[in-house]
């Protein structure tokens, strides 16, 4: 086993060029009537775009979305952090946006479209640096969410809930007796980072595993619980329900054949280098895979971050982050994504000439600030990447205004970008303005997906003038079935 000895550098935002000849090409294109893969998809909201800061009807307010979920409707589903009630009751809240398949707030969906969970002065539930969350639909149509948190005495925890498919608080989802909490043992967490998500959901054959983050002392850097149907630790699977892996806790990625995935990185001299541990279906590690049970890849001078994960119809592995320099950050911060064959070696077939990255292996998207939210891998070998761009001047600057925007990307089977889609010059590259708007921040989140129709669904948070909001995108993409990602 490789462990972990130190963290990555937290994220610091870095700006450079981007050319602005981009944005006005992609926004004419996209305007265009007939939509072709990768541009905006007119049947949904405006243009393509819903951004939402409330819903009056129900007393809700929206902040930021950290994730979501398509659920047995087809409805988009966006769930992140608000508030309930009005100036007498006021709460923090957990709260779920229900949109119809045009864009618009299904009003039969929990109360006028919305499901909320008061966060409750005193109950230890906190963000634990950026909130963390993630979601999955469950076999019986119910949504079960994740967030990282750190309670009252800092305990590293993962507060689960449940959602019926009507938008209900599933009051009988209750895990480890403790109603809405799942700790892993230990005092205080062996991470300090907000760049890397703190928990991660996944299902494999029927069954819900969560990970998250561990404390000091743990027998590993991060752990996977499988829980029952009620929330409660799975006792019957590792031990008493919980497997501890040396690898960061999220995002977490099944295989087919009962098989996870965690990202890692190794610390190296003047940075580290990315990678993926895979661990059996009984939660040991699996040491066939990789070099005693991981897989590395070197995505870039200086420190690499992996924040995205999947695995594709064949068994192999697809590690998206971005690599930067530390302390001085003067290189660009860039997604790469790096391909791993079912053995844990890296693919040669994908980017063969090393032209894209100069490895074979590793792509490097573009030589602009981007930072990875989704990667999902698609039943026809392709391979589409959410991202949040960095749209600004250079040099650096730390304080608001910032200019992010939503970017997808496809690739073919060999890395290569799809030139059929998206409406940049670049071809493969869509790029979305939330608000066509060159001060806002329009931020990925590790919620975007393919629905059921093959449609790219790039979900977030926008803020501009003050105001924050959920926020979604829909791509077209008529001949895309995505199938098999968690």
């Amino acid at each position: 086993m490789h462990p972990i000895r130190s963290e990555p550098p937290a994220h610091r935002r870095t700006r450079t060029a981007w050319p602005r000849a981009w944005a006005s090409t992609s926004l004419l294109v996209l305007g265009c009537a007939a939509a072709n893969d990768g541009q905006l998809d007119p049947g949904f909201g405006t243009g393509g775009i819903v951004a939402i800061d409330g819903v009056p009807a129900a007393q809700v307010t929206l902040t930021r979305a950290f994730a979501a979920v398509e659920d047995s409707l087809g409805r988009t589903l966006l769930i992140g952090r608000g508030a309930t009630g009005d100036a007498e009751t006021y709460a923090d809240s957990y709260v779920v946006v229900a949109l119809g398949d045009g864009g618009a707030i299904d009003t039969g969906y929990g109360v006028q479209g919305t499901a909320s969970l008061a966060i409750a002065p005193g109950s230890g539930v906190t963000p634990f640096k950026d909130v963390s969350m993630d979601a999955v639909l469950l076999p019986d149509q119910r949504i079960a969410v994740c967030v990282s948190i750190a309670d009252a005495d800092t305990r590293p925890a993962v507060f689960l809930f449940a959602l019926t498919a009507g938008g209900q608080v599933d009051g009988t989802f209750c895990p480890s007796g403790q109603p809405g909490f799942l700790y892993f043992g230990y005092p205080q967490s062996t991470f300090d980072t907000p760049v890397v998500p703190g928990c991660g959901m996944a299902l494999s054959n029927g069954a819900l595993y969560v990970s998250g983050r561990t404390g000091a002392g743990a027998p590993g850097t991060a752990a996977i619980a499988r829980l029952t149907a009620t929330g409660a630790y799975d006792t019957n699977w590792s031990d008493d329900g919980i497997a501890y892996v040396d690898a960061l806790p999220a995002p977490l990625a099944a295989q087919g054949d009962g098989k996870f995935l965690l990202p890692t990185f190794e610390s190296i001299m003047d940075g580290s280098v990315a990678g993926v541990v895979r661990v059996r279906a009984d939660g040991t590690i699996d040491d066939d895979y990789g070099v005693e049970g991981v897989a590395l890849a070197d995505l870039g001078t200086g420190y690499d971050a992996p924040l995205a994960l999947t695995v594709d119809t064949q068994g192999r592995a697809l590690l998206g982050g971005y690599t930067q320099t530390f302390p001085q950050f003067t290189t660009t911060c860039g997604t790469c994504v790096a391909r791993f064959t079912a053995g844990g070696a890296l693919d040669a077939n994908f980017n063969p000439s090393g032209a894209v990255s100069g490895t074979p292996g590793v792509v490097r998207l573009a030589d602009i600030p981007t930072i990875p939210g989704r990667i999902v891998a698609t039943s026809d070998q392709k391979i589409l990447v959410a991202m949040t761009a960095w749209n600004g001047p250079y040099p650096p600057q730390d304080v608001p205004p910032f200019d992010e925007d939503f970017l997808a990307v496809r690739l073919l089977d060999d890395g290569s970008p799809d030139p059929g889609y998206g409406g940049l010059a670049t071809p493969g590259f869509a790029y979305v303005d939330i608000d066509a708007n060159t001060v806002s921040d329009d931020v990925v989140s590790p919620g975007a997906f393919v629905d059921v129709n093959g449609r790219m669904v790039l979900t977030g948070t926008s803020a501009v003038d003050g105001a924050i909001r959920y926020a979604a995108a829909r791509l077209v993409d008529d001949k895309l079935f995505a199938d098999g990602f968690e």
